[in-house]
């Protein structure tokens, strides 16, 4: 039987991806594929039950693919027929009947072929552990998009890899195995390939590596090694600051001598400040005069055209000497704001132990205002109550007015909160019958993903519901409910997505317990081919499947549904979207 299946050729001329044959219906296709020129019928055995004769090829006697009918009244395969047609010319006789016909009289036949689609067959993937039963019709759709034992091409083809894997393998593909997969990095957490994580993490800034001095410090960030070697290493030899102006001390890392030595040797470095000054200035003044002189040079040419430059050659040297002045220019002034800094840091620190008293004097003045302000507010509120007392004095009626007037206003605006609640509920309500679908599929589209993702992680928001949706009409009410970050045993590593069996209107003309196949999903948006999938039959005994009680039942399905590592992929998170699909089973739904 097993063997039969894996014989069975495509009805059209392209393959799918995953190389497995299709089962494309006739009706789906207006003309026949050209592969159909090499192909024979179905084998019999891939037929859950036994199919009538008419509907058997009276060539190569398989199931009919692509059924067309001769004058006689036989049928043949598409493909069969024209090679037979191909090899007799235009000599030709019925090989079941023996009467002979002519090409005119071929004809497709759509009820054999409408017969042949509704015929029952064993998944192509029966080998490999599929036991669906699924029309002939719906074959393709199956493969495609629901069959666990698919082999399917994995997501990281485009970037270099060529393996085919089961659908209900991809994940394990996806995580463990794929060359091309992402991983975080462990010490700066950005995500790499997998192929190209070795090789960063020997240059992430973030990898933790010793002090190049073996100074005994622990692990350091790569990035902060630098900072270490300046501010902390005690076996880092530094020198003075005053070293660019000729000082030539130096010490070990964090070693008082240097503060000793900046300390007792301001004037000598002063010296060696005003030294490099006045070379610097002596200097200048000797590239200005240069510079002069050959601008008299330029204005006014000798009489010797020997001895004259060529005025190209005397522009070149121009800029030349500008781009020598303007270094030492800036070194000037460099020097000039380190002397001045110097200079403030000993006034600033005099200036600052002379200001304290002063500031200690003006805070207590404030403090002092602020209780005289005080005070002064409390007797001019007391002096003014017998004032004002008689102003407030009014009439009982208009006591009364005004209380009736306040008790109505009261009234009013609990009224318009009460109906702003029901606009609210309205609202919901019609969002929700907008989007509740009654046929056991839910599409769930789960917008601004990021942000919601975020929310699981820090724990603000750690599950969604989905919208309800129905078997029918007046069928099972149900919803989805997915953890973004993981729940229980997936936490933290995968994403959980659970069914939800919701009380209902019409529970009471429903059979419980709740029998239905559940499939849940989550849609590849590149090809949708890869879609990530995983089935289950609901367990009688289970609570989560009796009659509800309360609004919901407890929710049941798939802690570890996907692992979290491969939502950062694009097929399956795209334009900051996800979407998830759940699939009820509702064929065999006793409607009330």
């Amino acid at each position: 039987m097993a063997s039969g299946l894996s014989s069975i050729n495509p009805l059209q001329s392209d393959l799918p991806p995953s190389g497995h044959p299709s089962f494309i219906s006739p009706s789906a296709a207006a003309t026949p594929p050209q592969s159909l020129l090499e192909t024979k019928g179905i084998p019999l055995e891939c037929f859950i039950e036994d199919l009538d004769q008419q509907f058997i090829c009276v060539h190569c006697k398989k199931g009919l693919r692509w059924a067309m009918q001769t004058s006689c009244g036989c049928r043949s395969c598409y493909g069969c027929l024209q090679r037979y047609i191909k090899e007799q010319g235009d000599s030709l006789k019925c090989p079941s009947c023996g009467d002979e016909f002519s090409k005119d009289d071929i004809a497709k036949d759509s009820f054999a072929r409408k017969k042949m689609e509704q015929c029952k067959m064993y998944c192509a993937n029966k080998s490999r552990g599929c036991k669906e039963q699924v029309p002939l019709k719906k074959m393709d759709e199956h493969l495609q998009q629901e069959c666990n034992y698919e082999l399917i091409n994995c997501m990281h083809r485009s970037k270099g890899c060529l393996q085919r894997v089961q659908r209900n393998q991809l994940v394990q593909h996806l995580e463990k195995e794929c060359a091309f997969r992402r991983q975080k990095c462990r010490y700066c957490g950005d995500d790499f390939v997998k192929n190209e994580l070795e090789l960063h993490e020997k240059e992430c800034k973030k990898f933790l590596d010793k002090c190049p001095n073996n100074c005994g410090e622990r692990l350091i960030h790569k990035d902060k090694i630098p900072d270490h070697l300046k501010y902390d290493c005690p076996l880092q030899d530094k020198v003075c600051i005053f070293n660019m102006f000729g000082c030539s001390f130096s010490a070990k890392g964090i070693d008082r001598k240097m503060d000793l030595h900046t300390g007792e040797n301001q004037v000598y470095h002063l010296q060696l400040v005003t030294e490099h000054i006045i070379r610097m200035d002596k200097q200048l003044q000797e590239l200005n005069l240069l510079k002069n002189n050959l601008e008299k040079m330029v204005a006014k040419p000798t009489a010797s055209e020997q001895m004259q430059v060529p005025a190209k050659a005397e522009k070149q040297m121009m800029r030349d000497l500008q781009k020598m002045i303007m270094p030492l220019m800036e070194k000037v002034d460099n020097v000039e704001d380190n002397m001045n800094q110097l200079a403030k840091q000993k006034t600033v620190s005099e200036l600052e132990e002379s200001i304290k008293p002063i500031q200690e004097k003006q805070n207590r003045i404030e403090n002092r205002i602020v209780e005289l302000e005080q005070a002064q507010k409390t007797g001019s509120v007391g002096s003014n109550a017998g004032e004002s007392s008689a102003p407030l004095t009014m009439t009982g009626v208009t006591t009364s007015a005004l209380s009736a007037s306040s008790s109505r206003m009261t009234t009013v605006e609990n009224q318009m909160g009460m109906h702003a609640v029901r606009i609210a509920e309205h609202d919901l309500r019609f969002q929700v019958l907008e989007t509740a679908s009654h046929d056991g599929t839910l599409l769930w589209k789960i917008k601004d993903f990021a942000r919601r993702k975020r929310d699981a992680d820090i724990g603000k928001t750690l599950s969604l519901y989905s919208q309800p949706f129905y078997t029918s009409r007046y069928g099972y009410k149900m919803c989805a409910r997915v953890y973004l970050n993981g729940d229980g045993m997936g936490k933290g590593t995968h994403v959980s997505l659970f069914f939800v069996v919701m009380r209902g209107d019409y529970d009471a003309l429903l059979p419980w317990p709740f029998r239905q196949k559940v499939t849940l999903m989550l849609l590849d948006q590149d090809t949708g081919r890869r879609h990530l999938s995983d089935s289950f039959r609901p367990d009688p005994a289970s609570s989560s499947f009796g009659r509800p009680t309360t609004e919901m039942n407890i929710a049941s399905g798939c802690p570890l549904f996907v692992s979290q590592s491969v939502l950062s992929d694009s097929a399956y998170v795209k334009d900051n979207v996800m979407f998830i699909k759940v699939i009820v089973d509702a064929s065999d739904v006793v409607k009330p």
